[in-house]
């Protein structure tokens, strides 16, 4: 019997893992632009900066700036608090200023992990 939920719960994981339900969420959101006036940019990851858009979302690792007399506004998801990017023409982290929110992903895969310990008597 253990053998078998061992063989399942891998199989589950590796499912999940294939399908991009892992790692489509490597990188969820934790703010969105509200707005955008003036040069204000944004980089995503290790691409280069480009225009900030009013509605597009912002994950951990991402980097904003604004050059003198832009302003660009970012509303945080886990508490709708807002926050004006400093027009200093710096990069500045949005994971500094937004925190973040729980993996859903990680929960299930951890819940999973428990179900399949218990069930080994771990």
């Amino acid at each position: 019997m253990n053998a078998a939920k061992e063989l399942l719960a891998l199989a589950i994981i590796g499912s999940l893992m294939n399908s991009g339900s892992v790692t489509a969420q490597s990188r969820p959101a934790i703010a969105t632009v509200i707005s955008v006036s003036g040069r204000v940019e944004v980089r995503q990851g290790t691409a280069n900066y480009r225009l900030a858009k009013p509605g597009e979302t912002l994950a951990r690792g991402d980097l904003m700036r604004a050059q003198r007399g832009a302003r660009g506004v970012v509303r945080c998801r886990a508490n709708a608090s807002t926050w004006v990017i400093p027009d200093d023409g710096l990069p500045w982290g949005i994971a500094n200023v937004c925190p973040s929110q729980t993996n859903r992903n990680a929960g299930t895969l951890g819940s999973l992990f428990s179900w399949l310990q218990e069930g080994l008597g771990r």
